[in-house]
């Protein structure tokens, strides 16, 4: 596997209320995927971090200096270097090609994963090192679509993940574990318990201040209604849809910014309705 580094200027302004016009990366450091690739943005700028292709879900550790990342259905992890930015070295955290999107541990020492098909699946929690894995075991893995990355929140108590217990009662669901306590509870839930709306809740993320559960629905009756990205207030227990519909892959990067995927391109969200487009890419990360 070679990789590689291509720098890529970005120096379109800001768009406004009206239709999305092209702007510059945010200032917080953004990792996305391009035509199979891992990008990673650094002072505006787009760097090109692998060249293998197959790559998917990226997530940048705390402190932005690996990303991990899922290649041909196992979590690599590149080293990334700073000047220039590019990959130093990458080494392979699973095997079995059954891993789903990683989530770091705030403090970067350990990654999070399903693995599993859309039926059946298992929490697995490992050093970054790949030393000493534990698994948490729920029954009842709801049935949902394809993606199978999870969630670390910053305050390191909360994993959030499709399926759990939820899924004895409900036909999909997302759930929220308190890894002190071990409990579950139910972010979102569609089909079954009464409830006649079918759909899922995947690629979950947490705000910095883990209060907020961002999460990509899709629902409807008799058929499919459009993807949206829901903000879960977990205090409060409520949900609000941000963006427009088509909206994917939420990637939060505080005081109310989103950068999210919509038609194969990268959405920059900024309070007020502001909505910028960034350029080709999907599935983005943010670090907190």
């Amino acid at each position: 596997m070679r990789f590689l580094a291509t720098i890529l200027a970005a120096t379109l302004a800001i768009a406004g209320l009206s239709s999305p016009v092209s702007a510059a990366y945010p200032d917080v450091p953004v990792t996305f995927i391009r035509d199979g690739d891992v990008w990673l943005t650094t002072g505006g700028v787009a760097h090109q971090i692998t060249e293998s292709g197959s790559a998917s879900w990226p997530r940048l550790s705390p402190g932005n200096r690996e990303i991990a990342f899922v290649h041909d259905g196992d979590i690599w992890i590149a080293e990334v270097s700073t000047a220039p930015v590019a990959a130093l070295a990458m080494r392979r955290l699973t095997a079995g090609a059954k891993a789903g999107g990683p989530a770091w541990s705030p403090d970067g020492t350990s990654i999070a994963y399903r693995s599993g098909d859309a039926q059946t699946g298992t929490l697995h929690i490992v050093p970054a090192d790949g030393s000493n894995e534990r698994l948490w075991n729920s029954e009842n893995w709801s049935p949902l679509e394809t993606a199978t990355s999870v969630a670390w929140s910053a305050d390191g108590r909360f994993v959030a993940y499709p399926g759990g217990i939820c899924g004895s009662i409900n036909d999909d669901c997302l759930t929220v574990l308190d890894l002190r306590s071990g409990k579950e509870r139910t972010a979102a839930s569609y089909g079954g318990g009464g409830i006649e709306l079918s759909g899922y809740a995947t690629t979950p993320a947490f705000s910095p201040d883990s209060r907020y559960l961002y999460f990509t629905q899709q629902t409807g009756l008799l058929s499919a209604g459009p993807l949206q990205i829901i903000e879960f207030d977990r205090e409060k227990r409520s949900g609000r849809q941000v963006g427009i519909d088509g909206d994917s892959c939420p990637a939060p990067l505080g005081d109310g910014r989103l950068v999210v995927s919509n038609g194969g391109n990268l959405f920059y969200l900024q309070p007020g309705g502001r909505r910028s487009v960034l350029g080709a890419g999907t599935q983005p990360h943010a670090a907190y």
